[in-house]
C-alpha cells in the first residue's frame, strides 16, 4: 500500500479534527487539511466537484474545483466524525482508528474509481 503526502495530510486532519471540541474548529481543520492535501497531491476523494468552468481567469478555473471539493469533503467528514464521536468508546481510540481506516482505503477507492472511469476497449 502506498500512502501519498496528500493522503496523509487529509487523514491527519481528520484525526486532529475529531478530537477538537468545537464543530467550527473541526470544520476549519478539515478544510485546511483537504486544501493542503490537494496542493501536496494527488487530489483525493472528491465527493462533489464542479469542473469545466469556462473563464478567462485561470485562478477561477482552478479555484472552483478546489473549493467545491473542499466543501463537500468537509461536510462528509463532519458527518462521519459526528457518527464516530457518538460511539460508546473513547474518542482517543475511535477517531484515530477512523482516520487510519480512511488513509488505508482512500488510495484503493480512488484506484477503483479511476479504473471504472477508463474507456473500455471494443
Amino acid at each position: 500500500m502506498s500512502l501519498t503526502n496528500g493522503n496523509l495530510l487529509r487523514s491527519g486532519g481528520v484525526a486532529v479534527a475529531g478530537l477538537l471540541p468545537s464543530r467550527r474548529a473541526r470544520a476549519a481543520v478539515l478544510a485546511g487539511s483537504y486544501a493542503g492535501g490537494w496542493v501536496a497531491g494527488p487530489h483525493g476523494l472528491q465527493p462533489l466537484s464542479f469542473t469545466g468552468v469556462e473563464s478567462d481567469n485561470p485562478v477561477v478555473r482552478d479555484a472552483i474545483p478546489l473549493v467545491s471539493s473542499t466543501l463537500s469533503w468537509t461536510a462528509l467528514q463532519l458527518t462521519a466524525l459526528a457518527l464516530v464521536r457518538v460511539l460508546p468508546l473513547p474518542r482517543v481510540l475511535t477517531v484515530p482508528a477512523y482516520a487510519a481506516l480512511l488513509a488505508a482505503t482512500e488510495p484503493k477507492v480512488l484506484a477503483a474509481v479511476e479504473r471504472a472511469a477508463e474507456p473500455r476497449g471494443s
